[in-house]
């Protein structure tokens, strides 16, 4: 979890660990997944260390690869 928020959270923009924003969504939601991708809205009910992570920051398929920090081609969840 402080993984995924240290790029967020630091002023010298490090690069976003998309593969780990990407095995945190799909251990979450992946049992769920097929029923989720079809809906526009659903709601969340963090606990714990989730309350500190914003949804929108994981990330749904595995995106090519990313450079010069261009984030454009990563699938977030929220988007």
């Amino acid at each position: 979890m402080r993984e995924l928020r240290r790029p967020v959270e630091d002023p010298d923009v490090p690069a976003y660990p998309v593969r780990q924003a990407h095995d945190l969504y799909r251990h979450l939601f992946g049992p769920v997944e097929s029923t989720i991708r079809a809906k526009h809205h659903f709601i969340t009910i963090p606990t714990g260390d989730l309350l500190s992570l914003p949804f929108a920051v994981l990330v749904t398929d595995m995106p090519p690869t990313v450079k010069d920090l261009d984030y454009s081609v990563v699938p977030w969840m929220i988007g």
